[in-house]
């Protein structure tokens, strides 16, 4: 026997390397049912976001598929006549 190693670490030691492997191990649990936690939240968030963007009452969401078309270039612009002139007169032209 090596009595080196044998002298080399007291049974305190031990113990307080036994102690800092169980707050590792502590800690390790915490963050993983942190890192499930914001999993869950992720999905949740995604699904809300998935059916705002499915919802035709929302601006700027997509359309359903069995939706009727819309002319998006004339509800896009709108009524912009007289605008040349107002932007000319402002001087902005």
């Amino acid at each position: 026997m090596d009595r080196s190693r044998a002298t080399d670490r007291a049974p305190d030691d031990e113990a307080g390397i036994h102690h800092l492997e169980r707050i590792r191990d502590d800690e390790v649990a915490a963050m993983q049912r942190e890192s499930d936690r914001v999993e869950r939240d992720i999905e949740a968030t995604r699904k809300e976001w998935e059916a705002l963007r499915e919802d035709p009452s929302v601006p700027g969401a997509r359309p359903r598929e069995d939706s009727p078309p819309d002319d998006a270039a004339e509800e896009a612009a709108g009524d912009w006549s007289g605008t040349a002139e107002a932007a000319k007169e402002a001087g902005q032209d």
